[in-house]
């Protein structure tokens, strides 16, 4: 065999070396890993969290009082529960959003996959839960997606909001 061709057959086996190795690396990363149950939970917090803050109502308002307030239409959820947060915390009197607070209840159940629960909270980072929709109380096993966000007026503690969601137990 002359020299150029044994370079040649060097070559060859070199290249063969990087494909086996090659074709080992792809097919570990190809193979399917056992499933974690715990991402799908984690996995739809995080997505309940952003569809739910993402969506805009009309007609939300709430009653401070004896006075009626309205928001302004195509208010995202996300918005007005910083607001309710900020007003319950810092409000003197009596502020209601019970119906407010209803229909957003009910979006959270609409967006729920059959079998699960869960519920939307807001409070001050460091303190404790001021809203809390639905008022149900979650299973100690539970995925939480939460985002704190700077102080509605630039002073004092930022507002936290967050979704719980869990399992529903069996009937």
């Amino acid at each position: 065999m002359s020299h150029d061709g044994f370079e040649s057959f060097v070559d060859a086996i070199f290249l063969l070396i990087v494909l086996f190795a090659a074709s080992g690396v792809m097919l570990t990363r190809g193979l399917v890993s056992e499933h974690d149950p715990r991402s799908d939970g984690v996995a739809l917090a995080g997505n309940l969290r952003l569809a739910l803050f993402r969506t805009t109502l009309d007609g939300l308002g709430y009653r401070q009082g004896a006075t009626d307030i309205e928001v302004r239409n195509g208010t995202t959820v996300e918005t007005f529960l910083r607001l309710e947060v900020h007003l319950l915390r810092n409000a003197s009197g009596d502020v209601d959003f019970g119906p407010a607070n209803v229909r957003i209840g009910r979006i959270v159940a609409r967006l729920l996959p059959s079998g699960w629960s869960g519920s939307v909270f807001g409070g001050l980072v460091g303190e404790p839960v001021v809203v809390q929709l639905p008022a149900i109380t979650p299973s100690p096993d539970r995925f939480e997606s939460r985002w704190a966000y700077a102080p509605v007026h630039g002073v004092g503690p930022g507002t936290e909001l967050g979704v719980l969601v869990w399992l529903s137990p069996r009937r």
